[in-house]
């Protein structure tokens, strides 16, 4: 595996120095290895490498990114300022299915993400360097048994790590997560169901150091069992109903600060229900949604909660053009009823706002 990630390392870099318009594609026609080998210099500072073959039992993908973003910015005004943005990151992707029946089949995804970020803003002080690191992997059994349902057993793994460097202090925060569910897709014809029981244990763990303080370290282990559930219904061909569900029972299992010990983890809802209806007229689809979102402990020792919230909003999406290119546009107005609600015990939720989101291709 070593001598692997130094291959892709030394071919992304060489890649890299590539002319933009160069684009090699490569057909290999191993029957071993790949049907085909891609190598992309999409431009001077990023890089891909991609890698696939499919067969009658199973096929797979790897794609591996190369990526670099710099910004600089000085100014003379009154006084002498520089900002300073600088990363390095790669991306490693793994897809791969195995077809042992019509009716059963596996998957297998890895997803592995690095990046090391400096920044520098003299105007607002802030001077820090940050390492972040993101693992993803899943394993999905899939059971057919006919055209109306699709059933999975499935185990994901999920672990996110985060390193500050703020010169004087430093922070680590590290999330593992691993879950486990059973999933089960329906078309019943008259609606559309699909339902989900799932464990997660959390694993958690922050330190942080400063010079002038004091080291501090909080980890814990945590428990998620529940079931989520969505409800979708064609009342006719132009109106649609969904209903999202989510129920969990949550708690910490382990903890190094004892009092944290069989709490429920602070801004934890344990129940989530959403309500949708999609209305098609003509050309443009108009959107209602209702979300609730139940009471939360905002503290670790579970003395203080902050209150459930429900909230509505309505949006439109509809396409036009602009010199014969296809626009898409996005209407929305979140929280019509401008109620008040706290998403954090310090931060307040939005009031009523408007927002409108155009795209098109170039």
């Amino acid at each position: 595996m070593l001598r692997l990630n130094i291959y892709l390392i030394l071919l992304a870099f060489t890649v890299i120095t590539l002319q933009a318009k160069e684009i090699n594609y490569i057909n290999t026609y191993s029957k071993l290895i790949t049907n085909n080998l891609k190598l992309v210099n999409l431009d001077e500072e990023n890089a891909e490498f991609k890698m696939e073959k499919k067969e009658e039992n199973f096929d797979y993908s790897l794609r591996y990114n190369l990526g670099k973003s710099v910004y600089e910015d000085s100014s003379y005004l009154d006084y002498h300022s520089e900002d300073f943005y600088n990363e390095d990151s790669y991306n490693l992707l793994f897809k791969s299915s195995i077809y042992l029946y019509d009716y059963m089949w596996v998957n297998f995804n890895i997803n592995y993400k690095d990046s090391i970020r400096s920044v520098i803003d003299t105007s607002g002080g802030v001077a820090y360097k940050k390492k972040s690191i993101k693992e993803e992997s899943a394993v999905k059994l899939y059971y057919k048994p006919n055209s109306i349902i699709v059933s999975n057993i499935s185990f994901e793994n999920l672990n996110n790590s985060i390193d500050y460097d703020k010169f004087v202090n430093q922070s680590f925060k590290n999330t593992n997560n691993k879950k486990l569910s059973f999933n089960v897709s329906s078309e019943l014809g008259f609606a559309t169901l699909n339902s989900s029981f799932y464990q997660i244990v959390r694993d958690n763990n922050y330190l942080s150091q400063s010079d002038d303080s004091d080291d501090y370290l909080q980890s814990s282990e945590e428990l998620y069992r529940g079931l989520e559930f969505s409800l979708s219904k064609d009342l006719t061909k132009d109106l649609k109903v969904t209903t999202t569900a989510k129920i969990s029972d949550i708690k910490i299992l382990n903890s190094n600060l004892e009092e944290l010990i069989g709490n429920v983890p602070t801004y934890s809802p344990q129940k989530e229900i959403d309500l949708k209806a999609e209305y098609l007229y003509k050309d443009i689809k108009f959107i209602s949604k209702v979300t609730y979102v139940g009471s939360r402990y905002s503290d670790n020792v579970n003395s203080d909660k902050l209150n459930s919230y429900a909230i509505g909003s309505l949006g439109a999406i509809f396409f036009t053009k602009i010199d014969d290119e296809d626009v898409k546009i996005d209407l929305s107005i979140k929280n019509i009823l401008n109620k008040d609600y706290y998403i954090y015990s310090d931060t307040k939720g939005d009031s009523t706002n408007f927002m409108m989101n155009m795209s098109m291709q170039f």
